[in-house]
Order: C-alpha cells, then structure tokens, then sequence
C-alpha cells in the first residue's frame, strides 16, 4: 500500500482504517479496541494541528516527541497514560513500516522516544475509600437497589447492582469486569457456596475469581436474565444497555462516580473498589502478599506489595514487644 496519497491527515485516516480491520480480523477483545482507538485518536488530534507542515513520509523524532509533551501538557494526561498511548502509535507505526510499498521503516525514528518517567509515582498513594463508605455503598445498593428492583425491577438498577457487587467482591479491574457474562458465573464445584468466573485479564490472561452466592441477590441474576430476554438480546454480558450495546469502561466509571457523588464519597472511581478491596484484605484479613497478588490478578506479589502492603511506625513498635 502506498504511504503518501495526497493530504497528511486523509493518508493517516487511511492507514488507522486499514489497521483497524486487521486489528478486528485477529482479536475480538473489545478492551484491546477501546484502548487502541482512543490513542490513535488523540495522535490523530495531534496532528490535525501540523497537517500543513508534514507529511507520514516527512515525520520525525522531534514530531513524536511532541505528541507526548501534548498529552502532558496540554491534555493532562498521567505518565502512565501517555507511555500506554506511547505504545500502541509505535505498533501501528510498525504495521505501517511492515506494508508500505515505499519501504519507509519508522524503527529508528521511534526508537529513540522513550517512555516518560513519573518522578512522583514512588510516593504516590493509592485512592481508596474507607469502611464507613463500603457500608454505606453496600446498604445503598441493597435497601434502595434490592428494594426496588423486588418492586418495579428497572433494568439498570439490577445491572448496576450485579456490577457494583462484582467490583466490591472481587476487586477485579474495569477491563475484565465489562468482558463477564451471567453464563460465566458458575458454581464451584469445591465451593458450591461460591461463582467461579473465569475472566480474560490484563494482557489477555486468563485467570478465575471467586465470590460467594449469596452476596449477589439470587432474584436479581433471574431478573437480569428476564431482561435480556424482554429486549431480545442474544448476549448475556452484564455491562450491557437495553439495546444490547456493550458498556464501555468510561460508562462504567459514570456509573460509580454518580453512586460515590449520591452517598457523598469522595473517591468512587471503579479502580478504588480494587484498591480498597486490596487495602482490606491486607489490613483486616492479614493475607499474605501472595494470596493478595492471586485474587487481584497480579502476576508476581512486588506489584501488590507496593500499593498495598503499608508498614507504619506502630507495625515496628508491636514487633518489638513479641521479640
């Protein structure tokens, strides 16, 4: 395929929709997707603002560069949102420097962009919400949410009920929460006390929660499960709309704020439900940094270990007294 047909911005256009199709024929991860074309779109944005003054076959270390000071200063993003987004323009770079028929190989240029680093992110602490506003998050959704849906069962309110428990009990991360479907929930067999999910984690692994029955309304699966059939969905994922438009994670983190904002929590982003289950197991369950790493999907126990595993100077003082 050629590189350069004409106007910068109608060649990246075309190369970002000829990548896209082969992006859609090899993964049908939504996730992937969603985090592929909102970086692509803010490069694209980028752009649009030197679409006079380049060219795919003209661009350089400097432009690149560029697009991360634009989404540092001007966007605000994170670091670790801008080096996430850093990634993806280097793959699809790649995939241009592998087709085009021109034989223009962006490697060397990309090369040399790196990553920014976080000066802040060794002392920064993690958010999460206390056990004062776990209760009232859990006493919400079920005197208002139960007690309604038993009533008139409204279709968001037992959706967002079911995805609310999920994030309290599970701690599993956004990404993995909208992938999971009311089929997934399947008994234990070791636990038939207990649903065995098995979800598509980070980084496309595989791996399985646990959570007991009885934290999620019986009467609430049957209904959702009613709701799906009312509005002829042939799917059953839970983060779903009536017209069985999957949720996005953005929708989702609407969903948790607008609860945090009504019952006046402070932090209420989806995150903080992992964060604070995270912070619970450690504090009050005593778990071991392995078995924390197991249930929050970390692949070796330094990750849980640095946002979780806090030790004070009381901790110090009550190992003396036991030596």
């Amino acid at each position: 395929m050629k590189l350069v047909k004409g106007d910068f911005i109608d060649d990246l256009d075309r190369w970002i929709a000829d990548y896209f199709d082969i992006l859609t024929t090899y993964s049908d991860n939504i996730n992937t997707k969603d985090n592929y074309e909102r970086a692509l779109n803010h490069f694209r944005e980028y752009c649009l603002g030197y679409q006079d003054d380049y060219s795919l076959d003209k661009l350089n270390q400097r432009f690149f560069i560029g697009f991360l000071s634009y989404l540092k200063k001007e966007m605000k993003h994170s670091s670790s949102t801008i080096n996430t987004y850093l990634i993806v323009v280097k793959i699809f770079f790649n995939y241009i420097s592998i087709n085009n028929s021109d034989e223009i190989d962006y490697s060397k240029i990309l090369k040399e962009v790196k990553p920014i680093k976080d000066k802040e992110s060794k002392n920064k602490k993690v958010k999460y919400f206390k056990d004062e506003d776990r209760k009232k998050i859990e006493n919400y959704i079920e005197k208002k949410i139960v007690g309604t849906m038993y009533k008139d069962p409204s279709f968001f309110a037992v959706r967002n009920y079911i995805l609310i428990k999920l994030l309290l009990y599970t701690g599993i991360r956004v990404s993995e929460l909208i992938g999971i479907k009311l089929s997934d929930l399947k008994t234990n067999p070791k636990r038939p006390n207990q649903y065995k999910i098995k979800i598509l984690g980070k980084g496309d692994y595989i791996r399985t929660v646990n959570i007991r029955k009885e934290i999620i309304d019986k009467k609430a699966l049957k209904i959702f499960k009613e709701h799906l059939e009312q509005y002829n969905i042939d799917i059953d994922y839970i983060a779903i709309t009536k017209t069985g438009k999957r949720l996005n994670r953005i929708r989702v983190w609407e969903i948790t704020t607008a609860l945090a904002k009504r019952l006046f929590i402070t932090v209420g982003n989806p995150h903080s439900y992992r964060h604070s289950l995270g912070s619970m197991l450690v504090t009050k369950e005593k778990i071991s940094s392995s078995v924390g790493a197991k249930v929050l999907g970390h692949k070796d126990t330094r990750t849980f270990d640095k946002f979780y595993v806090h030790v004070d100077e009381e901790d110090v003082e009550d190992i003396a007294d036991l030596l």
